[in-house]
């Protein structure tokens, strides 16, 4: 009856052990599939940045083109020249605006860049934990282990004893039936009755 208790206890414990790497399994694969969303996402945000920038670079390029038309105007266009330095100005504000945001993006990208390092050393923390896991099992299956051998020895030890004391007590009777004390000895077992 104690080896079917021992063994509902090492399937039981089995069973919780497995749910949990079952479940730690599934967080792991959660936190994956959410890492390769966001990483999806930010390149697709880098790819629409990068489309930004060379639609600027042509707008940029059509400016150049026309201030090299303006310098060889120069002689008697004045008016249109100071038109000019005022849309460069404000093409000098769009590019500081344009500077800022990719100085926010390399930012955005280097919190991203450490986020992923922090989700790299939960992931080895979680390696640890796992490792950490199967030795407790190994250790629990081992003390289950000699659990069952004590208890064989044990058994086994005290079923000797007892095979022991029963030919000691034959061999007692018959030693004492042999001397005729045991007629005696219920003789007078009789007369105190």
């Amino acid at each position: 009856m104690e080896w079917v208790q021992v063994g509902s206890l090492l399937v039981g414990a089995l069973g919780l052990v497995l749910g949990a790497l079952v479940y730690v399994t599934r967080m792991a694969n959660r936190l994956v599939d959410g890492i390769n969303k966001r990483i999806d996402d930010t390149n697709a945000r880098i790819d629409q940045v990068e489309q930004e920038i060379r639609t600027l670079n042509s707008r940029v390029g059509r400016v150049e083109a026309r201030l090299d038309g303006v310098e060889r105007r120069m002689d008697g266009l004045e008016t249109s020249m100071n038109a000019l330095e005022r849309r460069m100005d404000g093409m000098d504000q769009r590019m500081d605006g344009l500077d800022q945001r990719m100085d926010g993006l390399d930012r955005r990208m280097d919190g991203l860049e450490r986020r992923m390092d922090g989700l790299d050393q939960r992931m080895d923390g979680m390696d640890q934990r796992m490792l950490a896991m199967d030795e407790r099992q190994t250790g629990f299956e081992a003390r289950v282990d000699k659990a069952f051998r004590d208890a064989r020895s044990d058994n086994q030890e005290q079923l000797e004893a007892l095979q022991n004391l029963g030919m000691e007590q034959a061999r007692m009777l018959g030693f004492l039936e042999g001397r005729g004390v045991m007629g005696m000895v219920q003789t007078e077992a009789a007369a105190v009755t």
